[in-house]
């Protein structure tokens, strides 16, 4: 069973749904942390809804927004590469801190509002954006995980999820995605997370 995908190693796993998992991971020549995520199994149209989402993604260069590294599909599985943000969610802000300052709430709430200027100035609508998806660094910066529903042209020029292009693999041929699901990997607490990517 392969704990690879790419140039990245899987390290531990950060959360796992039906049909979807998300991995951290540690490129194998820098040591840079990144997040995994894969779906499966996809049917066709969530193929081609995943390769526009990602290819959207993949076009947006800014501070406060997730960074997409690689993205590809291997049979009906899925497979996103971002890099780690290190912090607590806003979620968890909220739930451990209680009360939080007017101006510290204000201030995260515009670098997040700069970062979706940035991304709708490009045509790229998020979509999903909550409190999970929100990382506080410890710098006081926020990160927006990537997840844009849609882009604009919708004439994209995104192949189609059946053709050469479109069917691109950072996996090796012992490398199968699909088992990542139900690897039994240890239960990950966010400080366990950080202390993994931290190395």
């Amino acid at each position: 069973m392969s704990k690879r995908i790419g140039d990245f190693e899987i390290v531990g796993r950060l959360e796992a749904h039906a049909g979807a998992a998300s991995y951290l991971a540690r490129h194998a020549t820098d040591g840079s942390s990144a997040t995994i995520d894969i779906w499966t199994p996809e049917t066709p149209d969530a193929q081609a809804r995943f390769l526009d989402r990602a290819t959207a993604s993949e076009r947006l260069e800014h501070d406060g927004i997730a960074r997409i590294l690689d993205f590809g599909i291997d049979g009906t599985t899925s497979c996103r590469i971002e890099a780690f943000a290190d912090g607590e969610t806003l979620a968890e802000k909220l739930r451990q801190t209680g009360d939080l300052k007017r101006e510290t709430i204000l201030a995260w709430l515009a670098q997040i509002a700069r970062a979706l200027e940035y991304a709708h100035g490009l045509g790229v609508v998020h979509g999903d954006l909550h409190p999970g998806l929100v990382t506080i660094r410890s710098d006081a910066t926020v990160h927006c995980g990537a997840s844009p529903i849609r882009a604009q042209p919708a004439n994209s020029g995104i192949a189609p999820p059946n053709s050469s292009a479109a069917k691109r693999s950072m996996c090796g041929p012992t490398c199968t995605p699909s088992v990542f699901c139900s690897i039994a990997w240890w239960p990950t607490s966010r400080a366990r997370i950080r202390s993994l990517a931290a190395g």
